[in-house]
């Protein structure tokens, strides 16, 4: 399931077999990651979020893998301030007819090199 945002400058994919999530800006370049437990976010070289990667999303999010590969909505709202990494996850899905909808937030205290910054990302298919 592959969905791109409203401006047209974010990919979103759901990799069914590897139960993966993923985002990304494609219009900021890649430096380096972030490994956060389960979560990965991936940086540009001003060490600034331009997408992310969730492992064992169906499980994080608390919806099956079929209906995570039927995305119909998703808002992905990551914040950087001075002293903690907060995201937030919502998903709206269609799975056996009816919409589901999963929610996922996670913080964790933020590393020194990391610069505040925020990406925010909403699609629909």
């Amino acid at each position: 399931m592959i969905l791109e945002n409203a401006r047209k400058n974010t990919h979103i994919e759901y990799d069914f077999q590897n139960d993966i999530l993923f985002a990304k800006s494609i219009d900021r370049e890649y430096d380096s990651s972030l490994k956060l437990g389960d979560f990965i976010l991936d940086l540009d070289k001003n060490k600034k979020v331009i997408g992310f990667e969730m492992f064992d999303a169906s499980k994080k999010i608390g919806l099956n893998k079929i209906a995570l590969n039927n995305l119909n909505e998703i808002v992905i709202n990551i914040f950087i301030s001075e002293s903690i990494i907060q995201l937030f996850i919502n998903v709206k899905t269609t799975y056996r007819s009816s919409i589901k909808e999963g929610t996922i937030n996670f913080e964790k205290i933020k590393p020194e090199y990391l610069c505040d910054s925020s990406l925010t990302v909403s699609a629909t298919a």
